[in-house]
């Protein structure tokens, strides 16, 4: 799987204590992002660039596979929900 050797790579170039800092949109929010980028309320190239939605319970177990510990994984929302935060920590 490409993402899970980007993500260990990621993991292997940072430095103990690096941080990793990924957003992406929440998946109940593809269907809105979508019809949004339709009648141009959002930038169109930048939808079409999503290639998938990931749950914050997904990334995190993608994360905890490319070797980043559960203690050092945070995550939470943005903008209504319609967006993911997550931060690792290499510890």
């Amino acid at each position: 799987n490409d993402l899970l050797f980007i993500i260990r790579e990621i993991h292997r170039l940072l430095k103990p204590g690096g941080v990793y800092i990924l957003t992406t949109p929440a998946p109940w929010a593809d269907f809105v992002l979508r019809l949004f980028a339709k009648i141009r309320l959002v930038s169109p190239v930048e939808i079409v660039e999503h290639k998938a939605a990931y749950s914050q319970r997904k990334i995190k177990e993608i994360l905890h596979a490319s070797n980043f510990s559960k203690d050092g994984v945070t995550a939470g929302y943005f903008e209504f929900y319609m967006n993911n935060w997550v931060k690792a920590k290499k510890l």
